[in-house]
């Protein structure tokens, strides 16, 4: 039935196909049911190709030529020999096992665009779904592919990075792939080193292709050169354009032969006719203008082009100053200031007043601390729609699709784009370039543009940041190119990096910033806060990325001592802005800290900062900074409850504040809200954070986080409560974060496989067992397990979960956690129970073992060295999957990292490099080679054991579990309960380790007496 519609160019989708076969059955069936007389075949044919608008009524939308995308115009005047080419590169239905293409090869302004437009126009009906991609470069292919995606997803087109290309490219291609209908993708201006590898490799699909590069695509299934028009072609678009009826006037094949037949170049030739009112007759004049002006630019003419082309863009740009001079003068110098930058954005979608500001503001005319610079037109003397009047005239530029709003109070008309042709733009820029100034106009619109794109990260507009991302980056390449370095065009790098920063492009990120100091440092009058900000932002990404750091100056002790000597001399002129500093820096150690990553002066260099801060007066951005800190610590302290009532006070009327403090702190009063099971206010909360955690996010990390923690309290809490609340959150989150871009940054597969388990969890909310099948089956709990300490909850969760959605029982055993806060302590608890022994008690325990004791003494070498015996508050039991193995995943994790298998007999107290056991107070802790803490523990150290240890300078430990040391039965002698079966058992390991000294804590300054300080040191081991 679609095919015999397509045949007669009526459209037809699967949907409408069912709604019109289902109809003619009935009708069928009906007249085979009565008297009625015979039905024709021709009767029947014409039921067949039904209206097109009887369909859409019937089925309620169209299902069958459905175009997404920045469409080009369709052209006036068609080039049939042409679209019938095309038509015949994709005559039959495709076959679905690979990609038909076409590509259209031609100078720029040919009208590649414009046929493939005109092609759509006329075989829209052919396919179920259309799709328009910008494929000029590689940003505005990820931007394409992101808004496809949300558009194939039925997601929001305001809603993306992942900045992982490969993730959104095969994100897509797998879409595609899945659908059932004919589809068609346009890659519009494309570059074949650029588009490699974007094409669909499989699909029902057609891939059209508009380049100018005529030499490469030699794989393409067609290749179709267009170039200029036939001259009945032409003189029809002249007619069309100037209102001439059609006639035998020599003038208008005279203009046609004169300008080539060059699409573009008839279309500025009628601009400048019309907007002139000049009579047919006088286009003799024209003509011999356009001769002249040809004649005279025979050097500057852009190669394969014709020079009429050229010289019809200086006669249009002379003509419409003419035309402003005679308005005012001061519109004659906006126009040409106008033009003149906006050859150094990107081509498309340029800010009509992004580029006024930029042409005739100064930077010194704009306050401080305001946001982005846009014109009152009402009150202004600022010629604004005037300019872009003179310019659609001669069809310089055409009004485009506008930027997505800042914020529902924004004027929306500062919103409108205009869109320039990439041939008028390098000609215009050729002639604007040896008449003005560029380095001071650059620097003044490199000031204005970082101020637009930083405005829309304050408020995270993630879409607009990332269309104001391609003219800041378009501005940046002018700026390098023609070495224009200012503090203007450096902070322009620098808040492009803060942009690619916050979508998780890390590398590109470090390389910007990095680019940025370098050109500080160039600079004689170089903004020093600038260059502060700029260290701040590369010690942040060395420590959040340890690789990126490839030289001895990429360390963050090297960016942040010179911050601690200038925010200390800063505190004495401006104490504000130091505490401001201060706090940034203070968070990014911590933070870092926290994180595992306390490299050798970081603890020092915070503890500095945190000095310096304490005698500071606070502000509103520096105490938003230390409340975020603060609420996170007290959260990994398992203080929920405070962590909430600390982060409400930190959120008081902050309500539409969108910093990225007070967002991370939102995210955190969430995290907390679960952990106290308060679901429905942690639903609320985050409805809140959901607009800025879209697609196009620029909050990368607090999403990152969202997910990873929510998720797994969800996760773990539906499976063994079977809350539905919980479940409600997860489905939520998992609706609004772009999950595919969090895995994409992920280089351990077995983490990724943690938001798999979320994504088949909300999938199973929407679908049930079958649907969460669908993602997660092939995949086994124990996959999550790759023996870091962290992957433990996530085993357990996936288990629970696992069982709750096929409805199984387990039964649980007594040492078996139960509650989710507990089993996310015991994912990374360094609690612990400790026994110290001397050599003597020890050799005592070994003779209560019998003939078998002696094997776990040791060699001679060890005689004499105290034993301390660490117990671990949690025993957190796993299966092997390749041998069904039992294993304790805390003495896995801690033999991973250094220490012996106590079946090892012998050998088991070999010597551990880097690990050290150290005492202050009553507190016993024991640290890996790289700072990582395993356990911290309280217990009374006689001084026979502390002789003993400093005299051998190290200590024998015994890590695992068969001592019963929580049972809380600790008196005199030494704990032999069940030691030799926990060794069979694979719970017990071992290790020879240094010595650190017992420090004696003076009482005044002893803190948390009678527990570990579990919380505050927990993540280190993680590491």
């Amino acid at each position: 039935m679609r095919a015999y519609r397509n045949r007669h160019r009526a459209g037809m989708g699967e949907r409408s196909a069912g709604l019109l076969v289902g109809y003619l059955l009935d009708e069928i069936h009906e007249k085979a049911a009565s008297d009625a007389s015979a039905w024709l075949l021709t009767d029947f044919r014409q039921e067949s190709l039904i209206e097109d608008e009887a369909l859409l009524q019937a089925l309620g939308r169209q299902d069958w030529g459905a175009i997404y995308g920045p469409v080009a115009p369709v052209p006036d005047v068609n080039r049939p020999s042409l679209i019938q080419e095309i038509e015949s590169a994709f005559f039959d239905q495709p076959d679905g096992k690979s990609l038909r293409t076409c590509v259209l090869t031609g100078l720029s302004g040919i009208g590649k665009s414009s046929l493939a437009s005109a092609y759509l126009a006329q075989n829209a009906y052919k396919y179920d779904l259309i799709l328009w991609i910008e494929a000029g470069s590689q940003e505005s292919l990820v931007m394409s592919f992101r808004k496809v995606a949300a558009h194939l997803t039925q997601g929001s087109d305001t809603a993306s990075t992942v900045e992982d290309t490969t993730l959104v490219r095969e994100r897509v291609h797998s879409l595609l792939a899945a659908l059932p209908g004919r589809w068609l993708v346009v890659f519009d201006d494309a570059r074949p080193h650029e588009v490699d590898g974007w094409l669909p490799p499989l699909g029902r699909g057609d891939a059209l292709i508009t380049s100018t590069d005529s030499a490469a695509w030699s794989s393409s299934d067609r290749k179709i050169p267009v170039s200029s028009m036939g001259i009945d072609e032409a003189t029809s678009l002249i007619r069309k354009r100037l209102g001439v009826p059609i006639g035998k006037d020599p003038q208008i094949q005279s203009l046609a032969l004169a300008l080539e037949c060059w699409p573009l170049a008839l279309e500025l030739a009628c601009g400048y006719i019309e907007s002139c009112n000049m009579p047919l007759a006088d286009v003799g004049e024209y003509l011999d203008s356009l001769k002249r002006r040809a004649l005279g630019d025979s050097f500057s003419v852009p190669r394969g082009y014709p020079r009429t082309l050229v010289a019809a863009i200086h006669l249009s740009m002379r003509h419409i100053g003419e035309l402003a001079r005679r308005e005012d003068e001061g519109i004659w110098h906006a126009l040409v200031q106008i033009v003149g930058i906006s050859c150094f954005f990107g081509s498309q979608r340029i800010p009509v007043h992004l580029a006024t500001v930029s042409a005739l503001v100064h930077p010194d005319e704009v306050e401080t601390n305001s946001g982005s610079v846009i014109v009152d037109e009402r009150h202004s003397d600022l010629p604004v729609r005037e300019v872009i009047r003179l310019l659609t005239r001669v069809s310089f530029v055409r009004y485009d699709a506008p930027l997505e709003r800042l914020n529902e109070k924004s004027n929306v008309r500062a919103d409108d784009t205009v869109t320039l042709n990439s041939v008028v733009q390098e000609i215009l820029r050729t002639i604007f370039s040896e008449n003005s100034p560029l380095s001071d106009l650059l620097s003044q619109a490199a000031f204005h543009t970082e101020r637009w794109l930083r405005e829309a990260l304050d408020h995270g507009v993630g879409l607009r940041a990332h269309e104001l991302s391609l003219h800041a980056g378009e501005l940046a390449h002018h700026a390098r190119s023609l070495n224009i370095r200012t503090n203007y065009t450096a902070l322009l790098l620098g808040n492009l990096a803060s942009f690619h920063h916050s979508r998780g492009n890390e590398k590109l990120s470090f390389d910007l910033f990095n680019l940025e100091l370098a050109w500080l440092e160039d600079i004689t009058d170089a903004n020093e806060v600038l260059e502060i900000q700029t260290r701040i932002a590369l010690a942040t990404l060395i420590l959040s990325s340890p690789s990126l750091a490839q030289r001895p100056e990429d360390s963050p002790i090297a960016h942040l001592s010179p911050v601690l000597d200038y925010v200390r001399q800063l505190a004495q002129e401006n104490q504000s802005s130091a505490a401001f500093l201060a706090a940034e820096c203070v968070f990014t150690l911590r933070q870092a800290i926290e994180m595992g990553r306390d490299a050798s002066g970081i603890s020092k260099l915070a503890d500095d900062f945190s000095e310096l801060l304490q005698r500071l007066p606070e502000t509103s951005a520096s105490r938003s900074i230390a409340v975020a800190f603060e609420v996170g610590k007290l959260i990994g302290e398992q203080r929920a409850a405070e962590a909430i009532t600390l982060a409400k006070e930190g959120l008081a009327n902050r309500e539409n504040v969108v910093a990225a403090p007070v967002v991370e702190l939102r995210r955190l009063l969430v995290e907390a809200l679960v952990l106290e099971k308060q679901w429905n206010q942690a639903i609320k909360e985050f409805q809140v954070l959901a607009p800025l955690f879209d697609k196009h996010t620029i909050y990368h990390s607090s999403a990152f986080l969202m997910v990873h923690n929510v998720g797994l309290h969800c996760a773990m809490h539906w499976g063994m409560f079977n809350d539905a609340d919980a479940l409600a959150l997860l489905v939520e989150v998992v609706a609004v974060v772009d999950i595919e871009h969090l895995k994409s940054g992920i280089s351990r597969e077995v983490e990724k496989l943690r938001y798999l388990l979320l994504e088949s969890l909300a999938a199973y909310a929407q679908g049930g067992v079958e649907k969460f099948d669908e993602k997660f089956s092939g995949t086994d709990p124990q996959d999550l397990d790759a023996g870091e300490a962290s992957d433990v909850a996530w085993v357990l969760a996936a288990g629970v979960v696992v069982a709750r959605v096929h409805r199984g029982t387990k039964p649980v055993g007594s040492n078996r956690i139960t509650d989710p806060k507990e089993v996310m302590r015991a994912a990374a608890d360094t609690e612990a129970r400790c026994r110290l022994v001397t050599a003597a008690e020890y050799e005592s325990l070994l003779t209560a073992l019998g003939k078998d004791g002696r094997s776990f003494a040791g060699t001679s070498e060890v005689d004499g060295v105290p034993v301390a015996i660490i117990e671990p508050r949690y025993m957190v039991g796993s299966i092997r999957k390749d041998t069904g193995e039992k294993i304790e995943m805390q003495v896995l994790a801690i033999c991973t990292a250094g220490f012996h298998d106590a079946r090892r007999r012998n050998k088991m107290f070999s010597y551990s490099p880097g690990w050290l056991l150290k005492a202050s107070g009553d507190e016993i802790t024991l640290v890996d080679g790289e700072g990582g803490l395993w356990a911290v523990a309280r217990e009374k150290l006689s001084l026979t054991w502390i002789s003993a240890a400093n005299a051998s300078g190290r200590v024998r430990i015994l890590y695992g579990f068969g001592f019963d040391l929580h049972t809380g039965q600790n008196g005199p002698g030494i704990p032999v309960g069940n030691f030799t079966e926990a060794v069979e058992e694979g719970v017990l390991c071992a290790a020879l380790v240094r010595w650190g000294g017992s420090q004696v804590v003076p009482p005044h300054v002893k803190r948390n007496r009678g527990r570990a300080r579990t919380p505050k040191k927990a993540r280190k081991r993680r590491k």
